[in-house]
């Protein structure tokens, strides 16, 4: 995996309006994705899912090689179809380690600054601009410190809610597959 300036840096030069990959495999000709509102906010977005997809991969895989044969022996003996075994076994078995993988994104992401401010830091027109971003510029370079710090507490207490929203809901779906 690449750290996420590098690939910021990556991203970025595919993304070039003259010589990126993305315009000359999709022939877009001289398509200034980063350059342009409508579409700056999609490269971003693009490139950060390509950067954090292994991580949810790696455990989603790890999870279901440690699930037990049991289960879908039994399914294929009652005669489920594939997509039934995904569908009633496989999915609600998974629905633990989908949780905790959106919880990490979803902080992961609160935070989220070093991609989007190698690509396009904040613009165009603040169209990819994060709380982050606005928290470190707020800080950093318009030296209202307090504010920052304020932003950041809020950031802190939206984070905090939505984990123990997570958390609420994954102790709950684990209870039910317990029963």
């Amino acid at each position: 995996m690449m750290t996420p300036i590098g690939t910021g840096l990556v991203w970025g030069l595919l993304y070039d309006p003259n010589y990126g990959a993305v315009n000359q495999i999709f022939h877009l000709g001289h398509l200034a994705w980063l350059g342009e509102v409508r579409y700056a906010a999609a490269a971003a977005i693009i490139a950060t899912i390509w950067t954090n997809t292994p991580f949810v991969m790696i455990l989603l895989l790890a999870a279901l090689q440690s699930l037990s044969r049991e289960p879908f022996e039994a399914a294929m003996i009652d005669g489920a179809s594939a997509r039934q075994i995904f569908r009633y076994i496989i999915v609600p078995l998974l629905m633990p380690t989908i949780l905790v993988a959106l919880l990490i994104r979803t902080i992961f992401e609160f935070r989220g600054f070093d991609i989007i401010w190698m690509l396009t830091q904040g613009g165009p027109a603040g169209r990819t601009e994060t709380l982050s971003m606005t928290d470190f510029l707020m800080s950093f370079r318009f030296f209202a410190v307090g504010q920052g710090a304020a932003l950041s507490w809020i950031m802190l207490i939206i984070t905090a809610g939505i984990s123990v929203g997570y958390l609420y809901y994954l102790t709950r779906s684990l209870r039910t597959q317990e029963a």
